[in-house]
């Protein structure tokens, strides 16, 4: 069966946290007794909590004080849905440390990071693993190619935290400028071909990895090996297939993670995410399980899109594409509506910025369509 890590922790973690309100939920909503969780076999009674489940129970304002009355809390944030996002122990919740170190961070290194700061759990995920890595951070957050060329140039940064699409809009900016060596990327699509690039015209080594707000690191790239080193430390990841049964060795389905923390001790979180498992690495990420889809770091569920379109009075088709450079793209064509009302609405809802909206009166259903190419990690 595919799955990555220890399941033995993963009993023993349970009945060490048996009194946490996010364990105990994960029995009540199985309609299950802690006793019966023996083996695998018996682990598998507890439903995986998806996506969707998580925001409705947020939406009825019954999750985020689950968690806070679990345990220590350092700080909050939110996720489209919404979704409230909590971090516990410093370094050790979100450990993208650990990526870091396998990316080449180290003490003297300058690092530009673009993730957001405000709101959104990214930019403080890498800040503070640059910071246990010894690497000094400029914490720049979203910005226009100029300013973010500007800086790179003016803190004289060696390394580059962000997306793929971002760091080329940089460095088509600096024109051979600075000393750029080493990025760590996330939130989008980054192929070896794009990294031999990277490297060949301008000498910069790149990394990436895969993680969720919720669990915080689940699998990254290390130097030389295929596919992406899943943190079993922390994590019992599982590949479940369409119909939530284990899949067999090799076979696609959705990467479902128990995370043994204090903090957010999630059994079973399903994460939407498909991907399979080859020579104990996770393959790679091959899109979505459900119809939800993942632009530039922001999860736009399907339901929460479709609310917002029933809102409006419209019906809508988004878009997501690859541009002819390959940077991620989006387009939204709609039935009717007040375009500046939609590009609120729109922004409110996933803190993205839309660009024009088309006018289509012979769309009659709501959907999300993700045309982007999934590759293969090598």
């Amino acid at each position: 069966m595919a799955f990555l890590g220890d399941f033995q922790r993963v009993l023993a973690f349970i009945r060490e946290n048996s009194a946490h309100p996010l364990v105990q939920d994960a029995f009540v909503r199985s309609e299950i007794s802690p006793s019966i969780v023996k083996d695998y076999e018996t682990f598998q009674f507890i439903n995986p909590l998806t996506k969707q489940k998580l925001s409705e129970m947020h939406s009825g304002g019954s999750l985020l004080p689950l968690i806070l009355s679990g345990g220590y809390v350092s700080k909050i944030f939110t996720s489209p849905g919404p979704v409230y996002n909590v971090k516990g122990e410093r370094f050790e919740h979100y450990r993208f440390y650990k990526a870091l170190e396998a990316a080449g961070f180290m003490d003297g290194d300058v690092a530009v990071n673009t993730f957001s700061y405000h709101g959104s759990p990214a930019g403080d995920m890498v800040d503070e693993a640059c910071e246990k890595c010894g690497c000094a951070v400029y914490p720049l957050g979203p910005a226009d190619s100029d300013k973010g060329a500007e800086t790179i140039l003016a803190v004289d940064a060696n390394a580059f935290v962000g997306t793929r699409t971002y760091l080329f809009k940089c460095l088509e900016k600096l024109a051979g400028r600075g000393r750029l060596e080493k990025a760590f990327l996330m939130a989008e699509k980054l192929t070896e071909d794009d990294k031999a690039v990277l490297f060949a015209a301008y000498g910069i080594k790149a990394f990436q990895a895969y993680g969720t707000a919720e669990a915080g690191l689940i699998a990254y790239e290390t130097a030389g090996a295929r596919g992406m080193k899943a943190d079993t430390e922390a994590l019992f990841i599982e590949i479940l297939d369409a119909d939530g049964k284990p899949a067999a060795d090799g076979e696609t389905g959705e990467v479902t993670v128990t995370f043994m923390s204090g903090t957010t001790p999630f059994i079973r979180l399903a994460t939407g995410d498909l991907s399979f498992i080859e020579n104990g690495h996770l393959a790679g990420i091959f899109g979505r399980a459900d119809s939800s889809v993942k632009f530039k770091g922001v999860f736009i569920h399907f339901w929460v899109f479709e609310k917002l379109c029933s809102e409006q009075g419209i019906s809508g088709v988004l878009d997501i594409y690859n541009t002819p450079d390959g940077a991620d793209s989006m387009r939204l064509s709609v039935s009717g509506g007040v375009p500046e009302l939609i590009h609120a609405s729109f922004y409110r809802s996933f803190g993205l910025r839309l660009p024009e909206i088309e006018v289509d009166d012979t769309i009659s259903e709501t959907l999300v369509r993700d045309t982007r190419k999934q590759l293969k990690l090598r």
